[in-house]
């Protein structure tokens, strides 16, 4: 999937969010479906409820550590260069 059709999921799942499910009735039927199976998961008002770009603003990866994104639980931070970052995750299981 393109990161313009990315951009195109989440801006309008955050819309659907905020404003109610009526707005995908004429969103494209592929779109549509991605955006509602996102809105059918139940992440309990965690980091995957929030668009990208604000979490950047906010936080570093430090501060992710003991927060779970989708079913893992980020440990810790492992190392950091420049641009990146890596994590130490883990199943819930």
């Amino acid at each position: 999937m393109s990161p313009e059709r990315w951009r195109q999921i989440e801006e309008l799942y955050h819309t659907a969010r905020e404003r109610g499910r009526a707005v995908l009735a004429d969103a494209d039927p592929e779109l549509r479906w991605e955006v509602e199976n996102l809105l059918s998961q139940n992440s309990g008002g965690k980091i995957l409820d929030r668009p990208a770009a604000e979490l950047l603003d906010e936080s570093t990866i430090t501060q992710l550590a003991g927060q779970t994104v989708s079913h893992y639980k980020i440990l810790e931070m492992l190392g950091a260069a420049a641009w990146e970052s890596c994590t130490k995750p883990s199943t819930r299981n």
